[in-house]
Parts: C-alpha cells; sequence; structure tokens
C-alpha cells in the first residue's frame, strides 16, 4: 500500500518548509499587493502587479497542492485538515487583496491593456485571462461590492468547513 502513495516531499521536504511557504504567502505576498493598487494605469504599477500574480500562482498553488494530496491520504488526520482549510483562508485573503483589480483594469480599458502587452511581450501569458476578463466585464462589479462579496466567501467557507468537520467526526463516532 505505501507504494501507492503520494511522495509529497517532491513539493515540500518537510512540515517546516510548507509552514514557512504558508507564512511567506500570508504575510509578504497578498500584503504587496497594496503596494498596486491604484498603480496599475502606470506601465511599472502594472508590471509589479502581473508579477505578483505569477508569484502568488506558482505559490498558493503549490500550497494547495501540498494540503489538498496530503488531506487525502488520511482524511482522519486532523492536522491535515486544519492545513488544508489554512490554505482556503489564503485563497480568501487573496481574493480580497486583488478584488480592487479588475475594476481598475476594466476602467482602464482594452486597449490600454493591448498597448501595455504590444510593449512589453513577456507578459502575453496573461492574454487569455484579460479577454476573458473584457468579455465577462458586465459581471464586474465596481471596487468595493467586489471586496465586499470577497470578504464574505470566506464566511461560507467557514461554515462548509465546520459543516464538514462536524460530518467527518459524527462518522468516525460511528465507524468505531
Amino acid at each position: 500500500m505505501e507504494q501507492n502513495r503520494w511522495d509529497l516531499t517532491r513539493i515540500y521536504a518537510d512540515e517546516d518548509a510548507f509552514l514557512k511557504d504558508l507564512e511567506e504567502v500570508k504575510t509578504k505576498l497578498i500584503p504587496s499587493y497594496e503596494t498596486v493598487k491604484g498603480k496599475l494605469g502606470t506601465e511599472e504599477g502594472f508590471k509589479r502587479y502581473l508579477d505578483l500574480e505569477r508569484e502568488a500562482d506558482l505559490k498558493i498553488s503549490k500550497l494547495a497542492m501540498f494540503a489538498s494530496m496530503r488531506s487525502d491520504l488520511d482524511k482522519r488526520n486532523v492536522e491535515n485538515a486544519k492545513d488544508y482549510a489554512k490554505i482556503d483562508m489564503i485563497f480568501n485573503d487573496y481574493s480580497t487583496a486583488v478584488s480592487f483589480a479588475n475594476p481598475e483594469i476594466l476602467a482602464l480599458g482594452k486597449e490600454y491593456v493591448e498597448q501595455f502587452f504590444e510593449k512589453n511581450p513577456d507578459y502575453r501569458d496573461f492574454d487569455f485571462a484579460f479577454d476573458k476578463l473584457f468579455r465577462g466585464e458586465k459581471f464586474i462589479l465596481p471596487f468595493e461590492q467586489e471586496r465586499l462579496t470577497s470578504t464574505h466567501r470566506s464566511l461560507l467557507r467557514e461554515v462548509s468547513f465546520i459543516l464538514f468537520s462536524l460530518s467527518l467526526t459524527t462518522l468516525l463516532r460511528v465507524s468505531h
């Protein structure tokens, strides 16, 4: 059976490495978005925002993959479930931190973004995301409403997690 288990050390060598990245994302990366808020209309501000997006995508995805896979290895392990819940909170914090971006980018307009990509082809990997953003423009709320919705998302996730935990606890009691 051991041969069928994932080797999670390929993602993080140990728990300390996971917790270090988790803390860095929480205390450094996510708060960094404040430095570009209101500055996406400048080339440097937009570049910095996109660089933060690349870094967040890599780090948060890595954290989420590790926590999810580790949780799946043993659903009875409460510590693994707690770490998985921490990732959910990271997603919420990230969502709240970037809630300014879509309304700000939409206000700049599609032409601004296209001109930026013309001058900065290294950022073309974001083309699809911005095409999708502009196609769905009518569904994007103003900044304050976007921030409010992203904040309330965490409440719904917390309720879901509590209900899941209670269900798991009940199932474990019944099975013993």
